[in-house]
């Protein structure tokens, strides 16, 4: 709730500096699309998340919040037991378009390959940003300060929400951390990609310690 602002409008952040990150799955899982915007010293987040109508079937885990979330316009559910990329690879170029983000990345070692073909051939370069402890450990505690200094904003996503809801840090033996699911049907796919999207956010930020500077209210 710290985060959540229902005026926001991602129409209003046109030629404002973004990334766009991804998690796919094919079945069970959620696949997300998050965009995060900077300004300034603060994160505005906005995600497209997609099932397979397989999964929302009643009986299905989680089918009730899928199905909800489907009437209220923010899950997309496709046909047929698998996610249909197609419509996913659609709405990535129409963003590319709209919004022209500073990088668009996967995970590489998940059902990338395919969908990293078919955005380079339409002209998107794709990078692999890896889903270790290594690259997540830092945005995972930078994510949750800056919740905290109430500078993380989404638009009230309830998917988003409920993933990160879900997320139980683990820790290795060198202190880094990594996000892990509380129960198996406890889906963290936007989670993810959001740890994903703020670790690219970092990484461009000169001097990371900018993000936590005292910045205007807004």
């Amino acid at each position: 709730q710290l985060c959540k602002d229902a005026a926001l409008n991602i129409n209003d952040f046109r030629g404002v500096p973004c990334i766009l990150t991804l998690d796919l799955a094919s079945k069970l899982d959620l696949t997300s699309v998050i965009a995060v915007f900077q300004k300034g010293a603060h994160f505005y987040i906005f995600g497209k998340h997609y099932l397979p109508e397989s999964a929302v079937e009643p009986g299905m885990p989680n089918h009730e919040l899928y199905r909800g979330w489907k009437i209220q316009e923010r899950l997309i559910v496709t046909q047929g037991p698998r996610t249909d990329y197609s419509r996913l690879e659609k709405d990535v170029l129409e963003f590319r378009d709209k919004f022209k983000p500073r990088l668009i990345g996967v995970d590489p070692n998940y059902n990338a390959e395919h969908f990293r073909q078919n955005m380079e051939a339409a002209g998107v370069p794709i990078i692999e940003i890896p889903h270790n402890s290594a690259r997540f450990s830092e945005p995972m505690k930078d994510l949750a300060s800056l919740i905290v200094s109430g500078r993380l904003h989404h638009d009230g996503d309830p998917v988003l929400d409920w993933a990160v809801g879900n997320v139980t840090a683990k820790v290795d033996m060198k202190g880094n951390v990594y996000p892990r699911k509380t129960h198996q049907d406890n889906k963290i796919d936007p989670a993810v990609a959001l740890i994903a999207n703020m670790a690219e956010q970092l990484r461009m930020v000169e001097a990371p310690k900018s993000i936590y500077a005292t910045a205007p209210s807004m």
